[in-house]
């Protein structure tokens, strides 16, 4: 059994855990609609009231000690640990950032226009082939086209402008590509990983844990390699 000294102390805690998320949520709130620079952005909404959802079944769900854990501040951390935590929190904020600044600028509505010029027809005539197999076909042109703008536009919008740059500047690109685990999720997320390596000096994979084998993504690392004649290939081995 727990005494009342526990009780009003895991209460607290709890508590203290609560605003500190309620807190954040209406920071990351004021990051995204400035950035923004309106409040009529229908999907920052969707965004935050996500969370909230998230947040509330939490609330319900878990057992008020783990929440209090979450509420309890540490006295023996290692400074390290605390500097590093604080240097985390820059590229955190830069995602909301960026988002707020996508919408107040359009940089992604010019896809179905970039579409349109490279294909020649007009996407958003298309759009349940992106998601569906329409008329029982499981291969639909529109949806290749779509994957191919989509990668053509990642790849020259990002990693060949980065690469340009650390070639005119004696330097290295590398590091890896977001969900490069299979060809599936490569289509859904980036489009096609061996596009994106091509413009990196030194391209690169990343192998986490033991529990699942990446050889097709080796592969495709590797043969980019010696088509474009890089001599570095890179692979984060267990990086979390």
């Amino acid at each position: 059994m727990t005494s009342m000294a526990d009780e009003q102390e895991l209460h607290a805690a709890a508590r203290r855990r609560v605003i500190q998320v309620v807190v954040q949520y209406l920071f990351l709130a004021l990051i995204l609609f400035a950035s923004a620079g309106s409040l009529a952005w229908f999907w920052g909404w969707v965004y935050l009231g996500a969370g909230v959802v998230i947040l509330a079944i939490n609330l319900v769900v878990l057992p008020r000690e783990v929440v209090a854990e979450r509420g309890i501040e540490r006295e023996q951390v290692k400074p390290w640990d605390r500097r590093i935590t604080t240097l985390s929190i820059i590229p955190t904020l830069a995602v909301p950032v960026v988002a707020g600044l996508d919408y107040r600028f359009g940089w992604t509505d010019g896809f179905p226009e970039a579409f349109r010029s490279r294909y020649g027809y007009d996407i958003l005539d298309y759009l349940p082939h992106i998601f569906l197999n329409v008329d029982g076909e499981a291969v639909s042109k529109p949806r290749w086209h779509y994957h191919d703008c989509k990668t053509f536009l990642f790849t020259d919008s990002f990693s060949r402008r980065i690469g340009d740059w650390c070639e005119n500047n004696g330097l290295l690109s590398t590091g890896h590509v977001l969900a490069e685990d299979a060809l599936v999720s490569q289509s859904r997320v980036g489009g096609a990983a061996m596009r994106f390596y091509e413009h990196m000096q030194a391209p690169g994979i990343d192998q986490l844990t033991e529990h699942y084998d990446e050889y097709t993504t080796a592969k495709q690392c590797s043969s980019v390699q010696h088509q474009m004649g890089r001599r570095w290939m890179l692979s984060e081995l267990y990086g979390c």
